[in-house]
């Protein structure tokens, strides 16, 4: 009953805007903001393809390789404390390559025996996302021409995911009597990607100066043996009138269920392209 109490407390208090030197609660009168972003994301691949108890790796130190992939980020913030910030993002993830087998093992339908079988794996899927960030706290400066700029702000939210792709083991083993090769055998395992992910979001953004724009954002679910994870650190400098350039690190975890297999995969590395901020 006392944490009932204390939780419609919180929320009543929650719903009224709270002043304190600058600092506000579900602040009033927000910027009307638009935001775009396209740049490239340069990263590395780590993980494995799984079934059956059996793993097959897909790993940058493993000859796996990762092209760098663009990336599309448009935002748009409201004037109205209760409607959230709105973020929509895509990219596109993407990594092959082939190594000699290690080790014997049967992976799905494919015979793979040590020393013998090339194997070629690789993911290729699109991932698109929905962000809906509300402003919990701001920290405001007021300025002498009567406008007002965010030096801090949190904004708690959720995401949407969606994959849509797939993931390929590929088995070319050499057949042969006595050291004479006689014949190949390729056999293929392939699993589709197609699934929307939920997460919990948040976003926190610090403006030191008025040309200069941190943010560190991120995300993460998991159900059901499945998890998706994300993170993003940037920072932003204002060129001219908007234009900025906008510099910082972003790693995606990605670890999808779909009986028989399981894709586990992380990816990260450094991000860079061109902003534009618009009022």
């Amino acid at each position: 009953m006392r944490m009932s109490r204390l939780l419609c407390c919180a929320l009543l208090l929650g719903a009224l805007p709270v002043r304190a030197d600058g600092l506000e609660f579900f602040a009033q009168n927000n910027p009307h903001e638009f935001s775009l972003f396209a740049g490239i994301w340069d990263y590395g691949v780590g993980g494995d393809i799984a079934t059956g108890g059996n793993r097959i790796t897909i790993d940058s130190d493993n000859g796996i390789k990762a092209n760098p992939q663009a990336q599309v980020l448009l935002h748009y913030g409201f004037e109205n404390r209760w409607i959230p910030a709105l973020t929509a993002a895509y990219m596109h993830v993407g990594g092959a390559g082939q190594y000699l087998a290690p080790a014997s093992l049967q992976f799905g339908g494919i015979t793979i025996l040590s020393g013998n079988t090339l194997i070629l794996a690789g993911v290729n899927f699109n991932d698109y996302e929905l962000d809906a960030d509300w402003r919990l706290l701001a920290w405001r400066e007021h300025q002498a021409d009567a406008r007002t700029r965010s030096i801090l702000e949190v904004q708690p939210g959720i995401a949407l995911k969606y994959l849509a792709g797939h993931a390929n083991v590929v088995g070319t083993t050499t057949i042969g009597v006595i050291g004479i090769p006689l014949g190949t055998v390729i056999q293929q395992e392939r699993f589709a990607l197609d699934q929307p992910v939920p997460l919990l979001h948040g976003r926190v953004e610090f403006n030191p100066w008025p040309v200069v724009h941190l943010e560190l954002s991120g995300g993460y679910f998991a159900h059901n043996g499945s998890h998706a994870g994300e993170m993003r650190a940037v920072g932003t400098l204002e060129l001219y009138r908007g234009l900025s350039i906008t510099l910082g690190y972003q790693e995606q975890l990605y670890k999808v269920k779909d009986d028989p297999y399981l894709l586990h995969a992380r990816l990260n590395g450094p991000t860079a392209g061109l902003s534009y901020v618009g009022f």
